[in-house]
């Protein structure tokens, strides 16, 4: 994720102030990135970078949501 510096992007009217020291912190975020590498600190809504996947062979049985997944018992 590219972040862009203060100044380089136009400001939106109904978004609240930035919080007071979020430069610091995001200095110190990008500092740990400098040292560990990209991308390891980023924001939690920050949209993970392809690679990962669920794998559905380990996906638990719905039988508290789905009919059609109820154990049948004769």
């Amino acid at each position: 994720m590219d972040f862009v510096g203060a100044g380089q992007h136009t400001d939106d009217m109904f978004a609240p102030a930035p919080r007071p020291n979020s430069d610091r912190l995001m200095a110190v975020i990008d500092g740990i990135n400098s040292r560990q590498g990209r991308g390891a600190v980023r924001l939690a809504r920050a949209v993970p970078e392809r690679g990962w996947a669920m794998r559905r062979e380990h996906m638990s049985p719905r039988f508290t949501t789905s009919w059609r997944e109820l154990l049948v018992v004769t």
